[in-house]
């Protein structure tokens, strides 16, 4: 059995009015480089990309 160990981070959120546009800004913080770097081999820049596609197709469709 596989167990994976918890990654402590923080995510945060920031939506900004700008010239009547939603600026959306997330940053993410890892407790360390090692917690960091298992993130990354696991895919999350390429899933985080596709989740912001998503939300940008969806709010597309109700402009």
């Amino acid at each position: 059995m596989r167990v994976m160990r918890c990654l402590q981070q923080v995510v945060t959120v920031l939506l900004e009015e700008n010239n009547s546009k939603t600026k959306l800004t997330s940053r993410a913080m890892y407790a360390s480089p090692e917690a960091l770097k298992t993130v990354l081999d696991m895919g999350v820049e390429d899933g985080t990309k596709e989740t912001w596609d998503r939300l940008e197709d969806y709010l597309n469709t109700i402009k």
